[in-house]
């Protein structure tokens, strides 16, 4: 059996396979922006082809396949996607513009701060609390009407915590926004 993982790039799409004995292979195919399926299809065929395998021979025998992308991370920090507003906890909105120490000199307090990911008017404060469990401590109280929190945005982000246990909340925010 193998485990697959795959990262679609900007660039190329990386690619690497394990089975069970441990052994591992990696493969690498340029990244099609258009279509990023033909690129992570044509790293499956390099991947099979470095195993001597077929494509449906090592799919059939995959038992897990896990994807992830570096591409809508760089969208964001180049600010070429879509505009986001971000769902926060409620008290929590201003935390990315903190920089709690996270600029090359720490101690420069002169050094300007860089633009936020996201701008402090598309950025929304949730009352709710969560244990860690997912069991609800405050109930939702979402944001103003949904259209107060579309204007000026055509994505959208949620962070809070407790989120993995809490799926039925985060459906209930989606609603919101």
């Amino acid at each position: 059996m193998f485990t697959i993982g795959v990262d679609v790039g900007g660039t190329y799409t990386d690619l690497v396979a394990t089975d069970a004995s441990g052994k591992t292979v990696f493969a690498k195919s340029p990244s099609t922006p258009a279509d990023q399926s033909i690129g992570v299809m044509a790293g499956l065929e390099e991947l099979a082809r470095r195993l001597n395998v077929t494509r449906a021979e090592m799919l059939a025998a995959t038992d897990r396949l896990v994807h992830g992308t570096t591409v809508a991370t760089n969208a964001l920090l180049e600010r070429k996607g879509a505009k986001v507003a971000l769902l926060t906890t409620e008290g929590h909105r201003d935390v990315i513009e903190m920089r709690e120490g996270l600029k090359p000199d720490r101690y420069d307090l002169r050094s300007p701060p860089p633009e936020p990911l996201v701008p402090r008017e598309r950025r929304f404060g949730v009352r709710e609390r969560l244990k860690a469990s997912g069991e609800v401590l405050t109930p939702a109280l979402l944001p103003q009407p949904r259209a107060r929190t579309r204007r000026g945005r055509a994505s959208r982000a949620r962070t809070a915590r407790h989120q993995r246990v809490a799926v039925e909340r985060r459906a209930a925010a989606d609603q919101g926004i």
